[in-house]
């Protein structure tokens, strides 16, 4: 047996998404019964054959002839030779019990097929969700394989670096993306302040980055300058660096430099259930890096620094 039930009552106007939500429920005879009786509804009055004929196997009909119908302080039956209705509160005539019966069917598939769109909308949400998560978390940890480096634009890289010192303990802060006076990173430990400047080269880095590094470390009042790269630095380079006291670290030392610090040697599987626990971290971290595939309206696209 079906049962048709109603928030507040089957005559109420019902809409989706405003309220008086109409439901089916499927339930034996005498479970619908009890639930007349638990709602206070005597359900009364018996069709006859031709009566009953015309109820049951009407266009009201569900589930072979047998329906019925409950809701807030009314109810109606159709079916089963039962053709009446009764509450505590109010009355109905029998002749338009199959209109009322008919109206719920139809406003409950209304509410069904509000419920199904929901559902896929909610769906979509979730995949979308997950989908930016897995992306978030595969950007996040890329940040720390040293493989993935050569892969970067400069700004992640300069980020990459800056966790990099954020692990051994320092205090890090991104300069401006321009007018930097050629420090991308200031690291500061103790009395220790480094001005570093980071760069993503497929060639070799030549005198200008030692120049701009050690005018900078100067501007910031910084203790050490250092020049950082993925790459490999001239002989001119290195000489002016003796020089002028900068560090110059380079790929062979970065990556023995790096495995201290970093445990992982490939990214984690995605697991939504950690993401969630480090979802601030990776919120935080990845605003410092534009993202291509997010660009936001009225944003000027601010230029790459190498």
């Amino acid at each position: 047996m079906e049962t048709f039930t109603a928030d507040e009552d089957i005559r109420y106007f019902s809409k989706p998404p405003n309220s008086n939500r109409i439901r089916r429920v499927k339930t034996p005879f005498e479970s619908y019964k009890l639930q007349c009786v638990s709602q206070g509804i005597q359900v009364r009055g018996h069709a006859n054959n031709r009566e009953k004929s015309e109820k049951a196997l009407g266009p009201m009909t569900i589930a072979g002839g047998i329906g019925a119908l409950l809701g807030g302080p009314i109810g109606a039956a159709v079916g089963l030779g039962i053709a009446g209705w009764s509450s505590s509160n109010s009355e109905f005539e029998e002749n338009r019990l199959a209109e009322v019966f008919g109206t719920a069917k139809q406003k409950c598939a209304q509410w069904e097929a509000f419920d199904e769109e929901q559902k896929k909308a909610e769906a979509r949400q979730v995949y979308e969700y997950e989908k930016l998560a897995r992306d978030s978390w595969h950007r996040y940890h890329s940040l720390r394989q040293l493989g993935a480096i050569d892969n970067f634009n400069g700004k992640e890289f300069e980020v990459a670096i800056s966790i990099f010192y954020e692990k051994m303990g320092y205090k890090v802060t991104l300069t401006k993306t321009t007018g930097d006076f050629g420090v991308d990173i200031i690291a500061e430990k103790g009395a220790e302040k480094l001005a570093i400047q980071v760069k993503r080269y497929k060639g070799t880095v030549g005198i200008q980055a030692v120049q701009e590094v050690a005018s900078g470390a100067f501007y910031y009042k910084a203790t050490k300058a250092i020049v950082t790269t993925n790459s490999f630095f001239t002989p001119q380079a290195k000489q002016l660096a003796d020089s002028v006291g900068v560090d110059l670290i380079d790929r062979t030392q970065l990556t023995e430099m790096w495995g201290k610090v970093h445990s992982h040697k490939e990214i984690p599987e995605f697991n939504l259930k950690k993401y969630e626990a480090i979802k601030n971290d990776i919120i935080l971290e990845l605003r410092k890096i534009p993202n291509p595939k997010r660009k936001e309206k009225h944003t000027p696209q601010r230029k790459k620094r190498s």
